[in-house]
C-alpha cells in the first residue's frame, strides 16, 4: 500500500533553518536548489528533498548521510541499493507532496488557475480536447485540471515523465473508474482534496491507496533526519 505525505511551504523561511536544511542534502542537490531564481522555487525543491529523506530514514532505517539517489534514463529519481521502495514528489503553490510504496508510483498537484482553452491542446489528446470543448464553461476549469493531474501522475508512475507526450494518450473517467487509452499496462488512480485551490492525483501499479493525504510537521521531519 502506498502512502502520501504533504508538507506546507512557508512564504518566508527562517534563514538559519534554510541553511541548516541545505546541510542535509547532497552537494549536487544543494547546487541545484541554489540555482533557482525565485526563493519559493528553492523552498519547494529543498523541502521535497528533505521530506523524501525523512521518510527513507523512518521507513527504511537508513541514516540520512548514507542515502544516495540516482536517476533513470528519463530523469526520474530513485533510491540506490533499495529494491522495493518507490517514491515520487510533486509541488505547487504552498504544498509539496510525496507518495511512496513498494510498487512504482506517481503523484501530481496543481494549483488551480485560469487557462486558455487553445493552449490546452498541447497537453490533451484529441478525444480529451473534444470533451473539454463540450462541457460547460463552469466545468472546464475543473475538468482540465483533473485531466492534467491524472496524466502527469501517470507519466511519473511509469517513469517516462514528459518523454511520453501528454497528447499521445487519453485519460478516460467514467463512474469513478479511471483508465488510460491505449492501455498497455494495468495501473490505478486516486484523486485527493487538499483545499479548494488544488487538484491532486496519484497513480500506482498497486490499487491500495491511502484514504487521505497526511500533513507532516517541519519540526518532526527535522527530528527524523538527526
Amino acid at each position: 500500500m502506498s502512502k502520501i505525505i504533504a508538507l506546507n511551504v512557508p512564504q518566508i523561511m527562517d534563514s538559519k533553518l534554510y541553511e541548516d536544511l541545505l546541510t542535509k542534502v547532497s552537494k549536487e542537490e544543494k547546487a541545484k536548489i541554489e540555482k533557482f531564481a525565485h526563493k519559493e522555487d528553492s523552498y519547494r525543491s529543498l523541502l521535497g528533498n528533505i521530506l523524501t529523506r525523512a521518510v527513507i530514514c523512518v521507513y527504511l532505517g537508513i541514516s540520512n548521510e548514507k542515502i544516495q539517489f540516482a536517476k533513470n534514463q528519463f530523469g526520474k529519481p530513485y533510491l540506490l541499493n533499495s529494491n522495493g521502495f518507490y517514491f515520487n514528489i510533486s509541488h505547487s503553490g504552498e504544498w509539496v507532496l510525496l507518495i511512496f510504496g513498494n510498487k512504482p508510483v506517481g503523484i501530481d498537484i496543481e494549483k488551480i488557475r485560469g487557462f486558455n482553452i487553445e493552449t490546452a491542446k498541447g497537453c490533451l489528446s484529441q478525444q480529451e480536447f473534444l470533451r473539454l470543448q463540450q462541457v460547460s464553461q463552469e466545468e472546464q476549469l475543473d475538468y482540465f485540471f483533473d485531466l492534467w493531474t491524472l496524466k502527469e501522475s501517470y507519466i511519473k508512475a511509469i517513469g517516462t515523465g514528459l518523454y511520453l507526450p501528454l497528447d499521445s494518450f487519453s485519460i478516460l473517467c467514467s463512474e469513478s473508474i479511471i483508465a488510460v487509452e491505449p492501455n498497455k499496462e494495468r495501473l490505478f488512480f486516486k484523486q485527493y482534496s487538499l483545499g479548494n485551490q488544488y487538484k491532486v492525483a496519484a497513480c500506482s501499479y498497486d490499487r491500495n491507496f491511502p484514504q487521505r493525504v497526511n500533513v507532516a510537521q517541519m519540526n518532526k521531519l527535522l527530528e527524523e533526519l538527526r
